[in-house]
């Protein structure tokens, strides 16, 4: 049989026998407010819910006892309506955070992959860039004649030969570098500046006669 102690504002007494307990109650000793628990620690709950927690806990399936306080709820209560305890159920009020939504469900998730490095040289553009990254000129039809983009280059104009088999900027760099040079060695560089622009023409035009893909910056 179990024994109650019993509180009474801020006093405790017993512990007393279900029986005592039950007498103090008929002769008025004890009133229903008064807080009773197994323990003088506490958990503490009126008399009468602790009374009902010893005999229906075995007789009514559908009451469980807190944790708490020992107060007899129902299985379905989502926190106990006496002491506020949250009895593990489930909140009817989830938004669901936790579990997956219907259309989740449907569709599995999708893998992820790992994220690949990025090559901070990758996006560089220039005669330095690899020539997968630079724009690529592709074969004209008809084919320019490699002579005539030599000879254009290495006689005529610096770099017109690059400029019109599509190396804009590649053209343009040679002349504008070809007449600094010229300027600081007095002309003596276009000795070996417009041989060399003659050649590098005559060998990307053969390239492209060849049905050859070259890069915007390629050399030779």
């Amino acid at each position: 049989m179990s024994q109650y102690f019993v509180k009474r504002g801020e006093k405790i007494h017993g512990p007393f026998s279900e029986e005592k307990i039950k007498s103090g109650l008929k002769t008025g000793k004890l009133t229903n407010s008064d807080l009773a628990s197994e323990s003088q620690e506490g958990p503490w709950c009126p008399l009468s819910e602790s009374l009902a927690h010893e005999n229906n806990t075995d007789t009514n399936p559908n009451l469980i006892s807190c944790p708490d306080c020992n107060g007899m709820v129902s299985k379905n209560a989502v926190t106990c309506p006496h002491c506020g305890t949250p009895l593990g159920k489930s909140d009817p009020l989830d938004l669901g955070f936790d579990n997956p939504s219907p259309q989740q469900q449907q569709f599995p998730q999708q893998q992820q992959f790992p994220q690949q490095q990025v090559n901070p040289q990758a996006n560089q553009l220039g005669p330095n860039a690899p020539q997968a990254q630079q724009k690529m000129i592709q074969p004209s039809n008809p084919p320019k004649d490699p002579v005539l983009m030599g000879l254009l280059s290495g006689c005529l104009l610096l770099g017109l030969g690059q400029i019109l088999l599509g190396q804009t900027t590649k053209g343009i760099c040679i002349l504008l570098g070809g007449i600094v040079l010229a300027v600081l060695t007095a002309g003596i560089s276009i000795i070996i500046i417009f041989p060399a622009a003659g050649f590098d023409a005559y060998k990307i035009a053969t390239k492209l006669k060849e049905g050859k893909a070259v890069g915007e910056w390629e050399f030779f």
